[in-house]
């Protein structure tokens, strides 16, 4: 069985239901704003200073801090490095396979952070519906 959804093109959607759904520019930066300020608020030198609350979690927002960012950048530094590496080595008859494993072995650490904080959410978000 195959099930087929139809994904509206931009241009097919009305101005009016675009402007009360989507977010503007000024808040898409009111947002982003907001999330750099509580970042900066909860943080010192990069590393988390204030308790998480129900106001305020600093989840999710640690590139916002300029050590976070500065770790992101590194990263995606690294990963782009080692399949660059492996296109050289290769050449010409690039193996798709070997530049998607470089990739995946260079970024194992950031996946296995990821998924340690993934659970954590879960196990917090459990107890908190178990209240």
């Amino acid at each position: 069985m195959v099930t087929c959804v139809e994904i509206p093109h931009i241009g097919d959607i009305k101005k009016d239901i675009i402007d009360a759904q989507w977010l503007s520019d000024e808040e898409m930066r009111d947002i982003k704003d907001m999330a750099t300020a509580i970042a900066g608020f909860m943080t010192d030198n990069g590393e988390q200073v204030v308790d998480d609350t129900d106001e305020y979690c600093f989840r999710g927002l640690e590139y916002r801090t300029l050590h976070g960012n500065r770790n992101s950048r590194k990263n995606k530094s690294i990963v782009r490095a080692a399949v660059i590496l492996q296109q050289q080595i290769h050449g010409v008859g690039i193996n798709p396979g070997r530049l998607a494993f470089a990739s995946m072995r260079n970024s194992l650490v950031s996946r296995k952070e990821a998924v340690e904080r993934a659970k954590l959410d879960e196990l917090f978000a459990r107890e908190y519906l178990a209240q």
